[in-house]
């Protein structure tokens, strides 16, 4: 029996409908990776129509303006902390662009939109707020869990997310889960293993992400310590870059840093295994990019990685902080078949679970709902 379905929101409207998506700052980091992400899954979408602003914050970093082009993300000025008259700014920028829904990103840019009086629906993506014991992370956490009560609807990037939420006081009803979504982009550049130092016959383990504590850049340069034939590359960059090339040289672990890559692409192209022992995750894009190259991850077993990497299946999993099991593990996918085992069926997971396809199905699903509230 054939039942015909009331057309949505979207597919009665006579023009695409127009999205800001507002992000805490330019900076580099899987969020922003995200919006990138975001802006790809609906840049042939003729019912949606994606902008990008940012807060301006401290940091100078412009890799989501860099990443989309100059003229594709603006920037709404702020004054760090508390800045009562961003609400202002930000009520006039989504009236003046004749937005029809906003999506925030981070603490700063949900609770300023959720606050500021804004004519449209407000949804947000809770991308993690695990991380960080410290009085002021744990005051904007507060502060944008009381926010969600004023908006529409929020995404929870994984399970393990939208169980914290639940936990902390946010109902139910108001958390759904979408996960990210990726796809290799379509034209990135071979790099030369020669010209970065690697031999021809080493294993290559990649670690893409901010150095910074808590990602365990130092523990997975140590775990290195000792495997023949073993070759890291380290792309990011941060406070520990410093302290990470010292340990290196210390464990005589050969060690390529890259440095911040606007493209991490060739780099998941060069590698042979991804790495990441994070003590904490909410669902990193780092193992959704490796899973969508057809890559073998090792990850600690922590917050929403379980998600995308399947132990013995997908990647092996970890114990976070114990350098013997993480060497154990890096030490294991010196073997070839094991890689490619892992390898294959790691991008078959990233097929069914975390395509910009499935993404963008959820997202405008999420949007359709929140507009006809």
């Amino acid at each position: 029996m054939h039942t015909n379905s009331a057309p949505s929101i979207m597919q009665r409207m006579d023009r695409p409908i127009r999205i800001l998506h507002l992000a805490e700052s330019p900076y580099v980091g899987g969020i922003n990776a995200h919006i990138v992400s975001v802006v790809r899954a609906f840049a042939g979408d003729p019912s949606v129509r994606v902008s990008v602003a940012a807060l301006s914050g401290r940091r100078e970093d412009r890799w989501l303006i860099d990443a989309l082009g100059e003229k594709n993300v603006d920037v709404i000025p702020t004054v760090a902390g508390f800045d009562v008259g961003a609400r202002d700014r930000v009520r006039g920028y989504v009236a003046d662009g004749g937005f029809d829904l906003v999506h925030t990103h981070n603490y700063r840019a949900t609770v300023v939109a959720a606050y500021a009086g804004l004519p449209v629906p407000v949804v947000n993506t809770s991308h993690g707020m695990i991380v960080g014991p410290g009085l002021k992370l744990r005051a904007y956490q507060w502060l944008e869990r009381r926010a969600m009560r004023r908006l529409a609807q929020t995404a929870a990037v994984s399970d393990f997310v939208r169980g914290w939420l639940i936990k902390k006081g946010v109902s139910a009803g108001q958390v759904r889960i979408i996960h990210n979504g990726y796809a290799p982009p379509p034209n990135s550049a071979q790099l030369d293993r020669a010209a970065l130092g690697i031999a021809r016959d080493a294993v290559v383990f990649l670690f893409a992400g901010r150095l910074v504590h808590g990602k365990g850049v130092r523990e997975f340069i140590d775990a290195l310590r000792g495997i023949d034939g073993a070759h890291a590359v380290i792309v990011g960059d941060g406070p520990l870059r410093a302290d990470s090339e010292a340990v290196a040289h210390a464990a005589r672990v050969p060690t390529h840093f890259a440095g911040a890559q606007r493209d991490v692409a060739p780099y998941y192209r060069l590698a042979d295994v991804v790495v990441l022992p994070s003590r904490m995750e909410a669902l990193p894009m780092t193992l959704i990019e490796a899973a969508a190259h057809g890559k073998p991850t090792v990850a600690s077993n922590v917050g929403g990685i379980p998600e995308v990497v399947v132990h013995d299946e997908t990647g092996l999993l970890v114990k976070a902080r114990d350098r013997a099991l993480l060497h154990d593990a890096l030490r294991r996918c010196m073997d070839a078949d094991l890689r490619a085992r892992l390898g294959r069926a790691a991008r078959e997971r990233w097929r069914h679970r975390f395509t910009l396809e499935k993404m963008a199905a959820a997202l405008r699903t999420l949007y359709t709902d929140a507009l006809a509230r």
